[in-house]
């Protein structure tokens, strides 16, 4: 929580929510704080609502059927085709909660609009949380209107499930 000390200067304060944090094992906290960001992220501010829906469940289901150490690049069907410039930040939060790797373009000058990830190499975990999150988590994500987008989503595959391309396990 939030307070000011003696000097006026913003600190920490400890509440009950962080004691009890304290309290949880290593792999408790990873699981607390992989929730917290998935219920609690605000993903509407930051992302456009198909492109989040669409493109990051997109990716976490490449994850979730690649191997550990395969690189995963930008495809041209788009399938995941904006996660790579406009929403670079996810996969900067996938690295970041363990999940794999990022391999960045050589140009840290680029555009906004211009490719800054080259790759993303998912581990065993990626491989893992990536499964649990598509099978069993992803009505929770938060975002207002996933529930509909996500309907939305699944009869779009139903009724052109024979235009995937036939190395795409969705």
């Amino acid at each position: 929580m939030k307070a000011t000390n003696e000097k006026g200067k913003a600190v920490l304060t400890k509440t009950p929510v962080l004691e009890s944090y304290r309290q949880l094992n290593l792999h408790e906290k990873y699981i607390y704080l992989l929730q917290t960001y998935w219920t609690k992220y605000d993903f509407d501010s930051n992302f456009s609502r198909m492109m989040l829906a669409n493109s990051f469940r997109n990716l976490l289901i490449f994850i979730s059927n690649s191997v550990a150490g395969q690189r995963i690049v930008k495809d041209n069907d788009g399938y995941t085709y904006p996660l790579y410039s406009e929403g670079a930040p996810i996969f900067h939060h996938l690295e970041f909660m363990g999940f794999g790797e990022l391999e960045l373009t050589d140009d840290d000058a680029k555009e906004s609009c211009e490719d800054s990830i080259r790759a993303f190499i998912p581990n065993e975990l990626g491989i893992y949380a990536s499964r649990f999150l598509i099978s069993e988590a992803i009505e929770t994500m938060n975002g207002k209107n996933i529930g509909f987008i996500l309907t939305a989503l699944r009869l779009l595959i139903i009724c052109s499930s024979t235009s995937i391309p036939s190395d795409r396990h969705y």
